[in-house]
């Protein structure tokens, strides 16, 4: 038996010793919350703060700076929308918001938090919008029934203004609006219906920044446009080089016919079912008529849907050995730095992941050595939506 004092002393002790090294670790855990505010304030700043007091009264001064300027650019960008809309139309204000909104004071702490992790986390996600170009963009997207958009050409648009880090806002126009809205913004049609009346698709774009304004239609345009009027100073940076317009739109086509047109065998319910109420009946009724059968009769099932699977795969492997071969270093097709083929091939992923989170993205994610999870995580600095 072991020799235990009889006054407990030595669980006393243990007791203490436990609490002693519980303590040691959340300061060290502290410190490293500490370092890493640090090394983003002096990051945004160029300064850095001495002590930790220091560091909190930076940090929340940044993000004072940060909601002013928002609230400033939102202000800007409303009045931009309202300019735009006709008298009296029901979105002249900003598909955000009511139109009686007016934003309040931003609520912050009277005393630091006890760990800078919040805020460190904030201004992790928010830092490059200091160094944003400040435009007067309007983007024309398609709400849905999820707190995001899934539309993979309205994708490309939105990663790709993100990416140049222009300031714009969203108008969301429900897909049964489009062309009623399109024409009476000036917005021209994207191809010819069968017969022969304009075909108007989103996305679309306003910028008001230049006069008169520049009205434009379909994805690839729009990049290329943004590309031409506000070119990055760092050419490494270009989405769309002069030199690879041809290779990018071969890549473009493959992705189209291997992949976005195979979509509707295995997606046609799940893009139903996350559009907006109203959306789903004109979806239906579009599509249904264009194959002359039920939705429901439209998505395979069993055996002849893992084929197709399958088939989708096949062109995911072929994607994966093209970037293989291209050696890049980081994720994307030209590493670190996003490329139109990026935006093209990052919002068609970002449809499967948020159309079909329990199925199409469960199998995605474990094609190619869980190559397409990371290669969506690697967009995550250009996926804000506003």
């Amino acid at each position: 038996m072991s020799a235990v004092n009889n006054d407990g002393s030595d669980t006393q002790h243990i007791g203490k010793s436990r609490k002693k090294l519980s303590q040691r670790l959340y300061r060290s855990t502290e410190a490293e919350d500490f370092e890493q505010l640090r090394q983003i304030i002096q990051e945004i700043t160029r300064e850095s703060p001495p002590t930790r007091h220091d560091v909190l009264k930076k940090a929340i001064e940044i993000i004072r700076r940060l909601d002013r300027e928002y609230r400033s650019l939102l202000t800007e960008h409303v009045a931009a929308l309202t300019s735009t809309c006709p008298p009296g139309s029901s979105t002249q204000h900003s598909a955000f918001y009511p139109a009686d909104y007016e934003p309040g004071p931003l609520a912050l702490p009277t005393r630091p938090p006890r760990t800078p992790f919040a805020a460190s986390k904030y201004l992790a996600i928010h830092r490059n919008n200091l160094q944003m170009t400040t435009t007067n963009i309007i983007f024309l997207d398609i709400p849905t029934a999820l707190p995001v958009p899934f539309s993979p050409n309205t994708w490309k648009v939105r990663l790709a203004l993100n990416y140049k880090k222009l300031t714009y806002v969203t108008r969301w126009v429900e897909t049964s609006d489009i062309a009623s809205v399109c024409k009476s913004l000036g917005l021209p049609p994207t191809s010819t219906l069968p017969d022969g009346t304009p075909k108007y698709t989103l996305p679309a774009l306003i910028d008001n920044t230049i006069s008169p304004p520049a009205l434009l239609s379909d994805s690839t345009p729009i990049i290329e446009y943004l590309e031409r009027t506000y070119p990055d100073s760092d050419s490494s940076r270009a989405l769309c080089a002069p030199a690879s317009r041809a290779l990018l739109a071969l890549f473009e086509y493959h992705i189209a016919h291997s992949i976005t047109a195979q979509l509707l065998p295995v997606m046609v319910m799940h893009m139903h079912d996350k559009k907006t109420p109203r959306d789903r009946i004109h979806y239906r009724k579009r599509t249904e008529a264009a194959f002359g059968k039920k939705l429901e009769d439209i998505e395979l099932e069993g055996k002849e849907r893992e084929e197709h699977w399958k088939k989708i795969e096949g062109a995911f492997d072929l994607l994966a050995r093209f970037m293989q071969a291209g050696g890049s270093a980081g994720e994307l097709f030209t590493g670190s730095s996003l490329s139109l083929a990026d935006c093209i091939l990052g919002g068609l992923l970002l449809t499967f992941r948020y159309t079909s989170p329990d199925e199409a993205w469960i199998k995605i994610s474990a094609w190619n050595d869980g190559k397409w999870m990371r290669y969506t995580a690697a967009l995550e600095d250009w996926m804000a939506v506003v």
